[in-house]
């Protein structure tokens, strides 16, 4: 990679910080803070169209990146898992008695972290892209175009709207992780109290 791409894809990073930022800050006065999320994550992590630009700058300045999730094993021939529903989905840390386990951030997001019956498993990809391409005001009769595991999520919407805030939580944690600290990276002002990552996670 060229030091001319490298440096736009910092550039496209310091850009999206604050703004995620503001986006995950208790009392955001946005109703569903979590649909903006959900479109900085798939610009970060799963754009199909452009390299997903927090994976791609990570992996140019040889940076890992680790998430601590849920751990599904996929079913057997002898039974199969008909649900699984976990508090907990992205954290930048170990999360004490959580059975959290760390993997691979590019493995993360094609790796289960919940089925819902019957036996549908969904990915933190599929959830960003799910909810990035067919919900929100631009999005016109939505609900036709939804999935049929995503229109069951859309029953619980806590329980979607906590997975997309801890994944967004975790995103802006590998910003800070990757991007060099000078210049310093610049914080939203919150409206609020600061942000903690355990907000999402305790919920």
């Amino acid at each position: 990679m060229t030091s001319e791409r490298q440096a736009e894809l910092e550039r496209t990073l310091r850009w999206h910080f604050p703004r995620l930022h503001r986006e995950l800050l208790p009392g955001n006065p946005f109703p569903e803070p979590h649909l903006a999320v959900a479109g900085h994550l798939r610009v970060l992590l799963c754009d199909h169209k452009y390299p997903p630009v927090l994976l791609t700058y990570a992996k140019a300045r040889g940076i890992p990146l680790v998430v601590y999730a849920p751990s599904i094993k996929p079913s057997t021939k002898g039974g199969r898992i008909l649900a699984a529903w976990f508090t907990h989905v992205a954290s930048w840390e170990p999360v004490p008695d959580s059975r959290l386990v760390p993997m691979d951030a590019e493995a993360y997001l094609n790796r289960p972290i919940g089925v819902i019956a019957p036996s549908n498993a969904y990915t933190p990809r599929e959830i960003i892209t799910w909810v990035a391409n067919t919900e929100g005001v631009p999005h016109f009769n939505y609900t036709e175009r939804k999935s049929p595991v995503h229109r069951k999520l859309t029953d619980v919407p806590e329980h979607l709207r906590s997975m997309l805030m801890q994944i967004g939580i975790w995103t802006l944690q590998a910003i800070e992780h990757v991007v060099p600290k000078e210049p310093p990276l610049v914080y939203a002002q919150s409206p609020g109290r600061s942000l903690n990552p355990s907000d999402e996670n305790s919920r």
